[in-house]
Parts: structure tokens; C-alpha cells; sequence
């Protein structure tokens, strides 16, 4: 959990202790390990959904000028996942 606290506040700029604060204003009756675990969870789910909407073909009618960008797009797991762990 921690690591992937740290690898979301350097893509943000901020610090770890920054983004903690801001779960924490934003939480609602739960507790804050909860809200963390919600907020990386979602996260990562906005990434892959930005990701893959990058790799989508051009839709019917459109012209793709930048296709190279579109296949280098990586939709990988961060570096604190480890493939070998099982759920």
C-alpha cells in the first residue's frame, strides 16, 4: 500500500503526506486505511481506463494521425504488483 502511495504522489507531484491529506478531507464514514485502499484502487482503474481508451482504434470516420503513440501505450501493472502473488 505504501508503495503505491508513493509511485501516485511522485506522478502528482506531491508527497506522500500530501496525498494522505487529501483522501482524508475527502473520506465519508470510513475509516482511513479504507479510504486509501479505495482511492488506489481507483486510481489505477482511471489509468487503465485512460490507457486503453489511447490504444482504441480511431473510431469509424476518423483520421488517426499519431498511430505510433496508440501502440506504444503501456497498460501495465505499477512496480509494487508483483505478478506472482495470487488472489
Amino acid at each position: 500500500m505504501w508503495a503505491a502511495l508513493n509511485d501516485i504522489a511522485i506522478e502528482r507531484g506531491k508527497t506522500v503526506h500530501d496525498v494522505i491529506l487529501e483522501i482524508n478531507r475527502g473520506r465519508m464514514g470510513i475509516s482511513l486505511t479504507a479510504a486509501i485502499r479505495v482511492y488506489i484502487v481507483e486510481y489505477h482503474r482511471e489509468a487503465l481506463r485512460r490507457c486503453r481508451k489511447e490504444k482504441a482504434p480511431p473510431k469509424r470516420g476518423q483520421v488517426d494521425s499519431d498511430a505510433t503513440s496508440q501502440a506504444s501505450c503501456e497498460c501495465s501493472l505499477p512496480r509494487w504488483v508483483s505478478r506472482r502473488q495470487s488472489y
